[in-house]
């Protein structure tokens, strides 16, 4: 398995995985949704979205968050080479890969 980490800054980062199956947990340092496929990317006007296989909507990041073009550029890099991406979310965030989440950004 071939795996990418893209730093998005201050520690931040996207886990960019091919050739991985689905994998949602949760562990010690987060919920972990993917690695998945991503499907759809939207930019509307205040944050950036994006679609995984298999998984509602998430909230990537938003527009004035100091690693929003890093986390967008990682997003893109990986629909266009076909690559997973796995998104981490705080322990206590309550997030539901399976379910739509607006509310909470990912972690890593």
């Amino acid at each position: 398995m071939r795996k990418l980490l893209l730093a998005l800054g201050i520690g931040i980062g996207v886990s960019l995985l091919s050739n991985s199956v689905y994998a949602d947990s949760i562990q010690d340092d987060g919920i972990h949704c993917g690695p998945r496929k991503v499907q759809h990317i939207q930019v509307p006007e205040t944050n950036v979205l994006v679609l995984l296989e298999g998984s509602g909507w998430k909230r990537l990041t938003n527009h004035t968050h100091e690693a929003a073009a890093a986390r967008l550029s990682t997003v893109l890099t990986a629909k266009a080479q076909g690559l997973n991406v796995e998104l981490i979310f705080k322990p206590d965030s309550g997030i539901e890969c399976a379910k739509s989440v607006y509310t909470a950004a990912p972690i890593k």
